[in-house]
């Protein structure tokens, strides 16, 4: 059996929901991510669309012990409410812990990696998760180059080499540990850049909000296949209210989502949304993003940070899965309210789990707003 249900079931929804806002607004505060309390993934530095995969694994439980979990789950479908009641039989048994392995390359700074282990639900002290004995080591193209070492004074006790990696590298980690070997490899794409950035103002859109609508143009390359993150931010990096829904390329990721509940649409995954080049191969495309509300309506002038990041397609399907499983998203609707099964997280991580990531980001800043008098009254 799964493990990843049963989490759900054992999960104290209310308790974990705080724990989670409470995590985030302190990674936000710090600019990465906290280690405890443990949500399944959350949010590493934010300047560098990282993510950390962290599994939780069932209770340990006798093996004569079958605990039975009742789910009640309210189902709203078109308007109409019905309850529902499933009987869960789950037979006890110890599960061996799996080594995590999360890297996300970056284009302009040196490779760090994590490595850890999975954690039981129950675990009590799970600052232990962490393996500081490991041995990783890099590969370039085929060609050994260093081992990573680890910082004894790292907050998040992270594995460092002193490369850089360029487009084009594949990059290969080797991890060895005493609860098994594990290793990775991927390559850092190229990087596509921003070409232009222009917004226009809506006084209203179709709920009745006011919005600013940004077009973010760029070239993707015809020769290869490409996968890319957007986002929009705000000078202190804070994610904003946006709507991903009027541009085509979205679609796909917003497949899973529920068509009739608008906000589905919104506020999904910090502020940016992941896409690939499948309808706009080689072409010159200006992507249409909408930021809602007074915010982006701004009475004054503020800055807004595009970022374009072309990541790998590992990087791309494990961000597509994180979305599918975001609060907003309409399958994590239906899971928790248990008429569905979670999808697992997308690794590339050989014998264990975690990612194995890279990517390059392009940034521009638009200054939007209306130029705003003494008196109030804007100024054309």
């Amino acid at each position: 059996m799964e493990h990843q249900p049963l989490q759900r079931l054992l999960a104290h929804e209310p308790r974990r929901r705080a724990e989670k806002r409470r995590t985030l607004q302190l990674a936000r505060q710090f600019g990465a991510a906290i280690p405890h309390p443990i949500p399944k993934t959350l949010l590493l530095p934010r300047h560098s669309l990282r993510v950390l995969h962290v599994e939780i694994l069932i209770p340990k439980t006798p093996i004569d012990m079958k605990p039975k979990f009742i789910l009640h789950a309210v189902c709203l479908m078109l308007s109409v409410t019905a309850s529902c009641t499933q009987d869960l039989e789950i037979d006890g048994r110890e599960i061996e812990p799996k080594v995590v392995l999360n890297c996300v390359a970056s284009g302009n700074s040196p490779l760090k990696a994590a490595v850890s282990r999975t954690v039981v639900y129950n675990e009590t002290d799970r600052r232990r998760q962490h393996i500081a004995d490991a041995t990783v080591m890099l590969t370039v193209n085929g060609t050994p180059h260093s081992q990573l070492t680890l910082d004894p004074a790292d907050h998040y006790k992270a594995y460092a080499a002193d490369y850089v990696p360029r487009a084009g590298d594949r990059i290969r980690l080797d991890v060895n540990t005493h609860l098994g070997r594990v290793w990775a490899e991927d390559v850092m794409p190229t990087l596509t850049p921003i070409e232009k950035v222009d917004f226009h103002f809506v006084e209203k859109n179709n709920n009745g909000s006011p919005e600013t609508v940004y077009r973010i143009t760029f070239t993707d390359n015809p020769s290869e296949r490409n996968f890319y993150f957007v986002g929009i931010t705000d000078k202190y990096n804070m994610k904003l209210w946006l709507d991903f829904s009027k541009d085509e390329v979205f679609r796909p990721a917003l497949d899973g989502l529920n068509a009739i509940d608008d906000e589905a649409l919104f506020d999904i995954f910090g502020g940016g949304m992941a896409f690939s080049d499948d309808l706009i191969n080689g072409k010159t495309y200006t992507l249409r993003i909408a930021e809602v509300g007074e915010n982006g309506h701004a009475r004054r002038r503020v800055d807004r940070i595009i970022k374009l990041y072309s990541v790998s397609q590992s990087y791309y399907r494990y961000l597509r899965r994180i979305f599918n499983e975001s609060e907003d998203s309409f399958n994590n609707a239906l899971i928790e309210a248990g008429l569905a099964e979670p999808t697992p997280h997308h690794t590339n991580i050989n014998g264990g789990t975690g990612i194995l990531g890279m990517m390059q980001v392009a940034k521009d800043t638009v200054n939007i707003g209306l130029d705003v008098e003494e008196n109030g009254f804007p100024t054309w």
